[in-house]
């Protein structure tokens, strides 16, 4: 993999988001979590406006899950491609929200032996019906942000609770969750990074803008899933331009409306080229996360590495011939 002489620094070196509230938005090129001496000067500083493109950066990574069950052959394989960075879903078979903290150790461990840190915590939370008593989804989240810390991360996906298509009945009851759970994280030091998803209610980019202007708390930012806006018919580029000052993470994977189908990044109508571009260029700072889905030979997905390596070449082609700086 292509890497600049001196690499700048991961941003899993930065510090933990607080509990303020207010206006401020923390997206492309105002990240919380960027190294202090990233963050000097005024935001409007022409002479920093200027430099953000230089100082851009993606970060790539991946679900480990998508390559194999067990954590040896998830490592080796993320190891071969040079990607050094994991963003765990469940390994072994069990999903991150059920470990304790000798298994968050021991994952965190095994991973770090391989030379790969965890970027994040791909959590279920919030995969579940609105209808249903919260207080499971409270321990889980709590479950959750205890092996966060333990694995060495403070992000932590989440989703917006299935609402079986009735956003008005339910706005009221989602708030409340989401502001709950943006304040317990944010007691441990962690921010939740909500993804867009089919069914929840964070479907669609207005939703999404929606709920995270409403909630509007700095331990609650965005994961753009471009697969998961475009499978749905949304432009994604619409869609990035009402959440970018929100969004501080990326899954990538690409998708087809018509007919619905999960692509290699690029082959889509995700346009992760573009918006890879004007993030660059707006001086973005975090995670590429590959999350393929991809089908092989017509199967179910599963996980596959030879899949994830077709995703993850797919990336790099996007980001060598935009010039993004990537590591």
């Amino acid at each position: 993999m292509e890497r600049e002489a001196t690499e700048p620094a991961s941003p899993l070196e930065g510090p933990l988001v607080g509990r303020r509230r207010g206006p401020r938005r923390i997206g492309w090129g105002e990240r919380s979590d960027t190294p202090p001496r990233e963050r000097t000067g005024a935001a409007d500083d022409p002479g920093r406006l200027r430099d953000r493109a230089t100082r851009s950066m993606c970060w790539v990574s991946g679900f480990g899950d998508e390559i194999a069950p067990d954590l040896a052959n998830q490592a080796r394989s993320l190891s071969r491609m040079a990607i050094r960075f994991v963003e765990v879903r469940s390994v072994g078979g069990r999903n991150v929200a059920s470990f304790d903290a000798d298994e968050a150790k021991r994952v965190r461990d095994g991973f770090a032996e391989h030379g790969i840190g965890i970027c994040a915590v791909a959590s279920p939370v919030g995969k579940a019906d609105v209808r249903a008593p919260f207080a499971a989804q409270v321990e889980s989240l709590r479950g959750v942000l205890r092996a966060a810390r333990i694995l060495g991360t403070s992000r932590v996906r989440v989703f917006s609770f299935y609402v079986g298509g009735d956003h008005a009945t339910h706005r009221a009851e989602v708030l409340r969750r989401m502001a709950h759970m943006a304040e317990l994280a944010a007691d441990a030091g962690c921010v939740l990074l909500l993804e867009n998803e089919r069914g929840v209610y964070g479907e669609s980019p207005n939703q999404c803008l929606e709920l995270l202007a409403s909630v509007d708390r700095p331990s609650l930012r965005f994961t753009f899933d471009f697969a998961n806006f475009a499978i749905l018919g949304h432009s994604t580029l619409d869609a990035i331009s009402r959440l970018a000052a929100y969004t501080t993470h990326f899954h990538v994977k690409d998708a087809t409306a018509s007919p619905p189908l999960v692509v290699p990044p690029g082959d889509g109508e995700g346009h992760i080229a573009e918006i890879l571009r004007r993030a660059s260029s707006a001086g973005f700072r975090g995670f590429v996360s590959l999350e393929p889905h991809l089908r092989m030979a017509g199967a179910q997905p599963t996980p596959s590495a030879s899949a994830f390596s077709v995703a993850h070449g797919a990336l790099l082609r996007i980001l060598r011939e935009l010039g993004v700086p990537h590591a």
